[in-house]
């Protein structure tokens, strides 16, 4: 027992308290809708094999038992349902996630199967549906040399692409600010990890980044309804310059946590109405060849982030500065993005 409370301090206490207060908030505000065998909300138990996994056989179900008690006060409909099935939920995830663990190879092999069939399932899922009700309109009628052809059209379309300024513009931004976004979301936990903090509040925060980007992406898909994502993205691009910023300055676990919960919020605004806008600016019969070179350029760009990190990292000794420093890609973005909307107005004028 002592063992038990060595291991529960005060922060991690509050840590976990503001943890299951945002996802009870979420669940009640955002996924209530979202039912597991007709009654029991899914993001609950899914938080308790998460925090079963980072926490152990010990303090795994005793949050989730925590989280449970909050849960039945909250959803009237069940009386000591969650307090029973959560705890249960984390104390066998922490076992499986303890044998992987012993295991590293198992460990490795058997997590990585489970994502790719998480990810198989999830897009089959999503695809049926389409193959049912959607009829492509624009397409590239099926040629003798296809391949060849293809290259040929690819080729055409790199030698006119200077030619539509706003569509040569707008990936010169998108090339530099998704960067940053990108930089920002893979260097995350070294970034924290450098600094000196929790690895598990680091993981936690993450997961909170998850849980926010969700319902901030639905915002931003009403907000898309009333406002033309020429005025979002630059929204969302001078937002990621004040996380940039804010980042220059982080010393502690909480405002790790903040930072989390901001990149959240505007993570997937910017890469939705990234593509939207995108789709609206090119050719409807070429947007398999322009999503292409949209696709490289998000891609391409990945060395960029990473370099300009390591590079103020080195010189200055901080990994603050290095982190920091992305904001010039940022602000760099912004300015070609404002490039290409005046030459769409000046095309329409």
């Amino acid at each position: 027992m002592k063992d038990l409370f060595e291991k529960i301090n005060i922060h991690r206490v509050l840590r976990y308290a503001l943890f299951m207060l945002l996802t009870l908030m979420a669940q009640n505000m955002i996924l209530s809708h979202f039912r597991l065998f007709g009654s029991c909300p899914m993001v609950l138990p899914a938080v308790a094999v998460a925090v079963g996994m980072f926490e152990g056989a010990t303090l795994g179900p005793l949050f989730s038992l925590i989280m449970g008690i909050f849960a039945d006060m909250s959803f009237v409909e069940h009386t000591i349902f969650f307090a029973m099935v959560l705890p249960a939920l984390s104390f066998a995830a922490a076992f499986v996630s303890q044998f992987f663990i012993n295991r590293r190879f198992f460990a490795f092999m058997g997590i990585t199967l489970a994502a790719l069939f998480i990810t198989a399932a999830w897009w089959l899922v999503t695809t049926l549906p389409l193959l049912r009700r959607y009829r492509q309109v624009n397409y590239v009628e099926v040629e003798q040399h296809a391949i060849r052809q293809s290259f040929v059209r690819i080729g055409h379309t790199l030698k006119h692409l200077y030619e539509d300024k706003q569509v040569f513009w707008f990936l010169l931004a998108f090339f530099c600010y998704i960067d940053g976004v990108y930089t920002i979301i893979d260097m995350a936990t070294a970034y924290g990890t450098a600094l000196g903090l929790d690895t598990t509040g680091l993981l936690l925060a993450l997961l909170v980044t998850q849980i926010v980007a969700f319902p901030s992406a639905l915002i931003f898909g009403r907000l898309s309804a009333k406002y033309p994502s020429s005025q979002l993205i630059p929204v969302c691009i001078a937002a990621y310059t004040g996380i940039a910023v804010f980042a220059f300055f982080l010393t502690q676990q909480w405002q790790f946590w903040v930072l989390a919960v901001l990149v959240g919020m505007f993570q997937g605004g910017v890469q939705a109405l990234s593509r939207s806008h995108f789709a609206k600016i090119i050719p409807a019969e070429k947007s398999g060849e322009y999503f292409g070179l949209f696709d490289i350029c998000g891609k391409g760009a990945s060395f960029l982030g990473t370099m300009i990190v390591s590079v103020g990292s080195q010189l200055t000794g901080s990994a603050n500065v290095g982190v920091g420093s992305i904001a010039v890609l940022f602000v760099i973005g912004f300015v070609l993005f404002r490039v290409s909307c005046r030459t769409e107005h000046a095309k329409q004028v």
